[in-house]
């Protein structure tokens, strides 16, 4: 056999395989084992090293720290050391090469390794750490709290060095949102379709506060409609068969344009039983936050003035009778003179302009009576009041007819000038300001049709007219045959009819007449929240609010709920009396009438405000 064959006969002889036994297996463990203890072995002599000196043997006391991810750390006269392995710590510094042993973690006690530090002490930096650390633990048991107010709070009183420490305010902040992020996941996204809920920060008693989430059934759909509420707060709704419907922008969060709200009357008092995010102030939206809640069947939730609303509303609960709301009458009211400047049109110190200052009020007030009186006399008192108000308030009072009165054909076809006063007296003194605050609306409008178009006043100043005189209301109502202004027939329908936010019955009956408990109900609710919160951050009070709603709501059904303020009581006794002892024949008993309701309403008008961002009237999108 040649050397070739011999080769190649060994290269095809498989070798026989080592069967593995049991006894090889742990032989093997066995060996790996030795091997472990004795690397550990040599770790613990390199570690051991440290303390070979008896100077170093002696106790030492510790302080205890924390460091940014929460674990234990050591303090030592200014010296901070982190913790490397088992009971070994070394000093926070990279470079640094001191070590302790920690023998006592209770008292934590321990001994100094031998070498020394290569750097100098920090002492302000425990300061530091320990006010970083308790920022972190307020934050942790109530996500809500404002970074602000937190770091105030730690900065107060401390040394400059400590204050330095801590770190600027932009550094705080964006610790305080990284621990937030932790507790309710990354929610706080510019884009919806992104957000992520955390289990914790959804779950209230074992179940989640999201009840509707439009990404579910309209996926990929960048207009997110999200509901909250709780099985507790729909209970309620299911209870009480009258709601409050109502909308603000404060409280929404960035990425949404309006927080819904609904709730509902315990007893005259309100219950938040639901919140809705919207993108917009469109119907369909609306529609789609109501389904969501239309477990609760409504007989007559009390509204807002937002014909979107109304209009989800009547589709979702077509059986539910709709009622307006006097505290936003009143605001829509407020928000468009104050717009207009009525308030100011009489500057002077004279007694003369003193006085129609408070004619200007006086018929402000008057006008908000109008709800408070029986409907079929609601046309006559406003007449009457358009005749008797100073020069200047026309273009409110054109306003108003349009969007709660009604126009007529002769008033549709003057615009404005039907709604001048019947006795005109220019001031002496004041009539040139006057003059100079219509001129400046004159010149600040740009429409000048007649009350149909979009704009809510015409302002026919300082243009030629195209006549060669203007008829007067009253010559057209004598020329046409039919008496008084408020016996001609309505043309052009308001806005929003006069039985929808005329409450005489309700008052009639001692019902509610407004809206403003669900004000104040929201206005507690979004009293510790920033201007257009974070999702987190509105999760976090709408979760913790639910709780104080159940309560008010079980503590009004056994009788425990705290008295209403006797002021208020007193106010709304006396609108009774008037309306039950009034007569409305003649039209100097009607103003009297208004006359005395308008002093009652003092107080009321004190507490109107305007807010930055509001309408006068809110618009419908679609």
């Amino acid at each position: 056999m040649s050397r070739r064959e011999q080769l190649e006969r060994n290269l095809n002889v498989k070798k026989p395989r080592i069967a593995l036994t049991d006894d090889s297996i742990a032989a093997d463990e066995i060996a790996d084992a030795r091997e472990a203890e004795m690397r550990a072995a040599a770790t613990a002599d390199s570690d051991a090293s440290a303390f070979s000196d008896e100077e170093n043997t002696e106790p030492v006391k510790f302080e205890r720290g924390t460091t940014q991810k929460g674990a234990l750390c050591l303090w030592h006269r200014g010296y901070k050391f982190v913790k490397r392995r088992c009971t070994w710590f070394s000093c926070c510094q990279k470079t640094c090469q001191a070590t302790v042993r920690l023998d006592d973690e209770q008292h934590l006690t321990g001994r100094l390794g031998s070498k020394e530090h290569n750097h100098c002490a920090v002492f302000a930096q425990q300061s530091a750490d320990a006010g970083r650390a308790q920022i972190k633990r307020a934050i942790e048991v109530d996500p809500q709290l404002r970074p602000s107010q937190m770091r105030a709070q730690v900065r107060a009183g401390t040394a400059d060095e400590t204050f330095d420490q801590l770190g600027t305010n932009d550094a705080l902040d964006r610790m305080v949102q990284r621990v937030k992020n932790k507790l309710v996941g990354n929610v706080n996204r510019a884009n919806p379709l992104e957000i992520r809920f955390a289990p914790e920060l959804l779950n209230k008693d074992g179940e989640s506060v999201l009840i509707y989430d439009s990404r579910t059934q309209r996926v990929n759909e960048a207009d997110v409609v999200m509901v909250f509420s709780h099985s507790k707060l729909l209970d309620v709704l299911r209870r009480n068969r009258r709601w409050s419907l109502d909308g603000t922008f404060r409280s929404a969060p960035t990425q949404w344009t309006q927080a819904f709200i609904v709730g509902a009357y315990v007893d005259k008092r309100m219950v938040v039983c639901a919140q809705a995010l919207l993108p917009g102030k469109n119907s369909r939206f609306y529609r789609e936050a109501l389904s969501a809640i239309g477990n609760a069947v409504a007989s007559a939730p009390a509204r807002n003035f937002e014909k979107s609303m109304m209009r989800a509303a009547r589709e979702v609960f077509p059986e539910a009778l709709q009622s307006g709301c006097n505290f936003h009458w009143a605001q829509c009211l407020f928000r468009k003179a104050k717009s207009l400047g009525i308030f100011n049109l009489f500057n002077g110190n004279d007694e003369e302009a003193e006085e129609e200052r408070k004619n200007v009020h006086r018929t402000f007030r008057k006008v908000l009576t109008l709800a408070l009186l029986p409907p079929m006399h609601v046309r006559r008192a406003f007449a009457l009041t358009t005749e008797r108000a100073p020069l200047g308030m026309q273009t409110w009072l054109s306003y108003v007819a349009k969007t709660f009165i009604g126009l007529t054909q002769a008033e549709q076809r003057l615009g404005i000038v039907a709604f001048e006063p019947q006795h005109i007296s220019f001031l002496s003194r004041s009539s040139n300001t006057m003059r100079s605050h219509l001129r400046t609306l004159s010149m600040e409008s740009t429409d000048f049709s007649t009350l149909s178009g979009d704009h809510s006043y015409v302002v026919q100043f300082g243009r030629p007219s195209p006549a060669p005189s203007t008829p007067t209301m009253s010559s057209i109502n004598d020329g046409m045959g039919r008496g008084h202004r408020w016996n001609l027939p309505i043309t052009r329908p308001p806005k929003y009819n006069v039985d929808f936010w005329n409450v005489y019955d309700r008052a009639q009956a001692a019902l509610e007449r407004t809206n403003n408990a669900m004000e104040s109900a929201h206005g507690q609710f979004a009293r510790d929240l920033n201007h257009h919160p974070s999702l987190g951050a509105f999760l976090a009070a709408f979760v913790k609010d639910i709780d104080k709603q159940r309560d008010i709501a079980q503590a009004i059904r056994l009788g425990k709920i705290r008295n209403r303020r006797p002021k208020y009581v007193i106010k709304e006794q006396r609108v009774v009396e008037i309306l039950e002892t009034a007569r409305f024949g003649t039209n100097k008993e009607l103003m009297e009438v208004c006359n005395l309701l308008g002093l009652v309403m003092q107080g009321f008008v004190g507490g109107l405000h305007v807010r930055n961002n509001e309408s006068d009237v809110d618009s419908e999108d679609d």
